[in-house]
């Protein structure tokens, strides 16, 4: 008897399906550690009510198994995970292949955009700058909670194969009114190179290191935003315009604004912050459009 027939139905595989029901795919970017001795970690990590099985899959990749659906939800909302400057990347699981490998480069980032015009500070223009870079998630403006002054951030899905861009040229479908230069800042980064722009490796193990022996590196650690801010809307945004002392969004004073001497030491601290509101504040008014 050369060939033997074995016959199965749904029912036989019933628990295969469930178990992918209950599982993600995972791709590393950056030194991968073995998957036993991450298992225990990422499970008190993420604070598991069950358990977390890693097994090995094609391609490099692995699969996380969970024995409760609530913690594969949890872990999947927040993906990327930023471990130790290792990038975790999660999707739902499905047999990988060529071009599952190739959808998992396709990772959800923050990014800040700086130095937009006052005239250009808004939310629509967020999503534009976002939508240049990859598939726009959201998009909105914050406000500096360090430096001060007004930013837009983006959520979009980034191909980290590619160089990360330093900054966008957002040009008016209308050539008459100009364009602007923006800088771009990427939150909560990896590994990340700055002779290539790529995640994964530093700049000692880059293969266009000896390129830049004797020059200045094209990255640096600017690249890496510093601070969120809190967000605002278009509305809020403009009220804070009319009724505060600055009168352009990079946080600058007004010429308008009147020097004073500093408050007195013996003034407390409330009465010192109140002192100097009053010597910021002029009258209320809005940026003149430059258009």
């Amino acid at each position: 008897m050369s060939n033997v027939v074995a016959i199965y139905n749904d029912t036989t595989i019933a628990a295969s399906e469930e178990r992918d029901g209950l599982s993600l795919l995972r791709r590393v970017f950056g030194p991968a550690p073995s998957a036993g001795s991450l298992q225990h970690f990422l499970a008190h990590i993420w604070r598991c009510h069950g358990s977390l099985t890693i097994l090995e899959a094609p391609f490099g990749l692995h699969q996380f198994i969970f024995s409760i659906p609530s913690d594969r939800k949890k872990v999947k909302a927040a993906t990327p995970w930023i471990l130790d400057r290792i990038m975790i990347h999660l999707q739902d699981w499905c047999m990988p292949s060529a071009e599952v490998v190739k959808s998992l480069l396709k990772v959800p980032l923050w990014l800040q955009f700086w130095e937009a015009p006052s005239r250009c500070l808004t939310s629509l223009i967020a999503c534009c700058l976002g939508s240049a870079l990859g598939s726009l998630l959201e998009a909105g403006m914050h406000i500096g909670s360090k430096i001060g002054g007004i930013f837009l951030r983006a959520w979009g899905r980034l191909d980290v194969s590619l160089p990360f861009p330093k900054s966008v040229q957002a040009s008016h479908e209308d050539p008459s009114k100009g364009s602007f230069k923006s800088k771009v800042l990427y939150e909560r980064l990896p590994i990340f190179c700055f002779c290539c722009g790529i995640i994964g490796h530093t700049s000692k193990r880059c293969h266009l290191a000896p390129e830049f022996i004797s020059k200045a590196l094209p990255y640096g650690k600017w690249i890496l935003a510093s601070e969120m801010g809190s967000k605002v809307d278009d509305r809020s945004l403009r009220c804070r315009f009319a009724r505060t002392s600055w009168s352009r969004a990079d946080g600058f004073p007004s010429r308008s604004t009147p020097l004073s001497l500093p408050p007195p030491e013996h003034q407390s601290k409330e009465e010192k912050t109140r002192s100097s509101l009053q010597r910021l504040s002029i009258s209320p008014r809005l940026d003149p459009d430059p258009s």
